[in-house]
């Protein structure tokens, strides 16, 4: 067997490839939240043209954060009498 290097699709590109690749990356991103930006400015517009609410998500709440957590973390994490005398 000979002792040949494996390459890679990677192998051919430069640091300055990989640099314009995550800059290009990061003003597509960029260019998509100003989109939504401006889209929901417009929406405020219309919405006080017309005189309605514009709806937005409520705040999250202290009891709204303690049963998200509840619910990802699950009741085995719920402290317990026994947990409470060990710990």
């Amino acid at each position: 067997m000979t002792n040949t290097p494996r390459t890679s699709a990677f192998d051919s590109l430069t640091f300055y490839d990989l640099y314009r690749a995550d800059q290009e990356q990061l003003e597509r991103r960029l260019a998509q939240i100003q989109i939504v930006r401006e889209l929901r400015a417009e929406r405020r517009k219309l919405a006080a043209e017309r005189g309605d609410a514009v709806r937005s998500p409520s705040p999250a709440t202290p009891s709204r954060l303690r049963r998200r957590l509840r619910a990802l973390v699950g009741r085995s994490a719920r402290p317990t009498s026994h947990t409470a005398r060990v710990a």
